[in-house]
């Protein structure tokens, strides 16, 4: 059964991959499936975060 995890995200989200990584540590179901989204298209989560580190430190950050 699906549920909503918005409002958790955004109590952990402040655009860091610690940020991420805390949101993402209560829902192990969810990071399973999100890495086996990842590998499906060749690509890699940690890459990606490595990434958004890069980015933000860049001063990139987000638009919503």
């Amino acid at each position: 059964m699906p549920f909503d995890t918005f409002h958790d995200f955004m109590e952990h989200w402040g655009g860091s991959a610690e940020g991420w990584i805390a949101y993402i540590s209560n829902y192990p179901e969810l990071f399973e499936k999100i890495g086996g989204t990842y590998e499906r298209y060749g690509a890699s989560w940690r890459e990606y975060l490595r990434l958004l580190d890069k980015s933000l430190e860049n001063g990139a950050g987000w638009v919503m």
